[in-house]
């Protein structure tokens, strides 16, 4: 199964961690996972099976306005803010 995860950025907090080992976990299952963040701040805890993108337009405007123009070809989108979900089913609708 292909995994898109969209997050605004990546850093060391309790939520961050959550969710790299959730996606480390879905990894280790066999999964394709693919992670796009706009901003990194924290590279200690990236798992080599999860490939990570950056968003290619910058600030919180770009996450969102990426998010909106792409169909990201997955089975499962997961995005963790509500406005970026309402834009990543404009062209995902059946994985988001």
């Amino acid at each position: 199964m292909k995994i898109t995860i969209i997050r605004h950025s990546i850093r060391n907090r309790g939520g961050d961690k959550i969710v790299h080992d959730y996606t480390s976990y879905l990894a280790e299952k066999g999964n394709e996972v693919v992670y796009w963040t706009n901003e990194i701040y924290d590279q200690s805890c990236h798992d080599s099976r999860i490939k990570l993108n950056k968003i290619p337009f910058k600030g919180k405007l770009g996450t969102i306005l990426f998010t909106c123009l792409n169909n990201f070809n997955s089975d499962v989108v997961l995005v963790d803010i509500i406005v970026v979900g309402c834009c990543a089913w404009i062209r995902n609708r059946r994985s988001v």
